[in-house]
């Protein structure tokens, strides 16, 4: 497997990717002060993400047909339903997701109850059919089930 990683470099902008991106399947670009990452649109291949402590506010990604991991703890996202109309149609086979640190993803810890967040996790698994896990804890049937009855956006 092709993996590609610039950890902890301290970047604010992610746009000069690597000739051979298309043929990446394993992209991490954690611990950064990455904004936008622009870059990502040449890395057509990928099966998994990790963007986690950055400074992302929204994400732009290109058609992403084998994504099935995409990790975006830690960033400033807020944007629930743009993120997940993008995610919907551009990441259709996501399975694995995971957007702890988030403002668009409740904390009891520090503002909403576990109503918001259980609220939150039936708004991502019902935009996103094929999601397998969410978060620290798997999709179960039921949880789908009660996502698929819940009519609450978020």
């Amino acid at each position: 497997m092709t993996s590609f990683s610039l950890v902890g470099q301290d970047i604010t902008e992610f746009n000069d990717p690597p000739s051979n991106a298309s043929q990446i399947r394993h992209l991490d670009l954690s611990y950064n002060l990455i904004e936008k990452a622009d870059g990502i649109k040449r890395f057509v291949g990928l099966r998994e993400l990790i963007l986690d402590n950055n400074n992302l506010t929204q994400l732009d990604l290109p058609l992403l047909p084998f994504l099935q991991t995409l990790s975006l703890n830690k960033n400033k996202i807020q944007d629930l339903p743009t993120l997940l109309e993008e995610l919907s149609k551009r990441a259709p086979h996501l399975q694995y997701l995971s957007m702890l640190g988030n403002q668009a993803c409740p904390n009891e810890l520090v503002a909403g109850d576990e109503d918001d967040y259980q609220n939150y996790r039936f708004t991502v698994i019902r935009a996103l059919p094929e999601l397998k896990f969410l978060d620290s804890r798997p999709v179960l049937p039921s949880e789908r089930q009660k996502a698929d009855q819940h009519h609450t956006s978020f």
